[in-house]
């Protein structure tokens, strides 16, 4: 899952690992959903209130200069926060 490090978002993420953990319990030992990490970028790559409730590896997010080139567009978060995990 990748998100960013807002409290809307970090609402939407605590909802889907509560579901994500349910449907893996329900599947019994023979299931495949073994693992669950949330991708955060946020401000400074600094954990959010969802962080203890949520197993999830933080990344800077991209600066509003970069931010304003593209309208603002905050999802872009997203695909960089999946670079910035794989170049750790």
């Amino acid at each position: 899952l990748t998100g960013q490090g807002n409290t809307y978002n970090g609402w939407q993420s605590r909802i889907m690992y509560y579901h994500w953990r349910k449907q893996r319990a329900a599947d019994g030992e023979c299931t495949e959903m073994t693992g669950f990490t949330r991708v955060c970028a946020s401000e400074g790559g600094l954990p959010d209130a969802a962080a203890p409730y949520i197993p999830s590896v933080f990344v800077p997010s991209l600066t509003p200069e970069v931010l304003a080139k593209y309208g603002h567009f905050g999802v872009l978060n997203r695909p960089h926060s999946v670079v910035e995990f794989f170049r750790r």
